[in-house]
C-alpha cells in the first residue's frame, strides 16, 4: 500500500486544456482566412488587363509580355489562346 501512495501521478490541469484547445480555434480560424485570401490573390494574378497571345514577340511597342498559365483577357473564367499577356507599361 505504501508504494501507491508513493507513486506521483501528472495531471493535465483543466486550464491546460482549455488553452490547448482555444489555440486549435484560432488555428484553424488562420488557415481557412489566409486559404481563402490566396484564392483571391492567385485569381488576381492569372488575370490579363491586355490581351493574350502565343508569343511574347507578338506584342506591340510599348507593351509588356507577361506569362500567365491560362491567360484570361475578358474575364469569362474561360483560358484564351496563349499565355502570354501583353499589357501596357505604365
Amino acid at each position: 500500500m505504501k508504494l501507491l501512495k508513493n507513486r506521483k501521478s501528472q495531471d493535465l490541469s483543466l486550464n491546460t486544456i482549455i488553452v490547448a484547445v482555444i489555440v486549435l480555434i484560432v488555428l484553424i480560424i488562420l488557415i481557412v482566412v489566409l486559404s481563402s485570401k490566396m484564392t483571391g490573390f492567385r485569381k488576381g494574378v492569372n488575370t490579363c488587363d491586355g490581351y493574350c497571345v502565343k508569343s511574347a514577340s507578338d506584342c506591340r511597342a510599348g507593351e509588356t509580355p507577361l506569362y500567365i498559365n491560362g491567360c484570361d483577357a475578358n474575364n469569362d473564367g474561360k483560358e484564351d489562346i496563349g499565355n502570354y499577356c501583353c499589357a501596357k507599361t505604365k
